[in-house]
């Protein structure tokens, strides 16, 4: 067996000032802090524990990275509260491999967000 060293190092990846409430009636922006992000990664955003599930994939193209959730998505949600599971998926070059290749995954989600609708829009805080 040959052994093979692969290092990585995982950058800081979260939300800018995520909303604490919002209107089902218009696109709700996410802002990400870019920091740690790279070309080519992918942001998932889920909604989960909800009537209507969606999930809006994006691949990082600059350093000023949204996600906008569609009214026709957030419309759909019946109850008073969106709970969001975010995650951002990247490949890794590898230093060394074996003749056959290869490729190192990193799969890492943030704490579920939780928003509450509400009648009117609120300024992000």
């Amino acid at each position: 067996n040959k052994k093979f060293d692969n290092d990585f190092v995982f950058e800081k990846f979260g939300l800018i000032n995520a909303p604490s409430a919002a209107v089902k009636t218009a696109p709700l922006q996410l802002q990400f802090d870019s920091t740690g992000l790279r070309a080519g990664d992918e942001v998932t955003v889920s909604s989960t524990d909800t009537d209507s599930s969606f999930s809006v994939s994006e691949t990082v193209s600059n350093k000023n990275f949204a996600i906008s959730i569609p009214a026709e998505d957030l419309k759909k949600q019946k109850g008073k509260e969106l709970k969001l599971d975010i995650s951002l998926f990247r490949n890794v070059p590898l230093q060394q491999n074996s003749r056959e290749g290869g490729e190192m995954n990193i799969r890492y989600r943030l704490k579920q967000v939780k928003i509450n609708f509400t009648d009117k829009a609120q300024t992000m805080l």
